[in-house]
């Protein structure tokens, strides 16, 4: 049963690091809490720097349609624009000062 646990053990050792490349960490820059938890949860996870991604939008929790499209989402397709980033990332951490909802219309 030792064994099991060691391999077990070895392999989450192994595939770590490849997890943690496939985060994409989104931050706001106009939030300082955002950019802190963001450099605090990289440094921990051992995130690569080229995973962060940084909008510029109002912290606000509901943001007008126009905004988030340009302020939140075009920011972050951008990000996922670059090839190498595209090619790795599954999953992305949003820090807090992301804004949550689009103002209805």
């Amino acid at each position: 049963m030792w064994q099991v646990l060691v391999g077990l053990g070895l392999l989450a050792a192994e595939t770590a690091p490849s997890l943690t490349s496939r985060v994409l960490v989104v931050a706001n820059s106009q939030s300082p809490a955002s950019r802190e938890l963001a450099s605090y949860y990289m440094s921990r996870r051992a995130i690569p720097a080229s995973n962060l991604c940084l909008i510029s939008a109002p912290p606000d929790e509901v943001i007008p349609r126009a905004i988030y499209a340009r302020n939140v989402e075009s920011p972050i397709r951008r990000c996922l624009a670059v090839e190498a980033v595209r090619a790795r990332v599954r999953f992305a951490a949003l820090m807090p000062g992301i804004p949550l909802r689009i103002e209805p219309t």
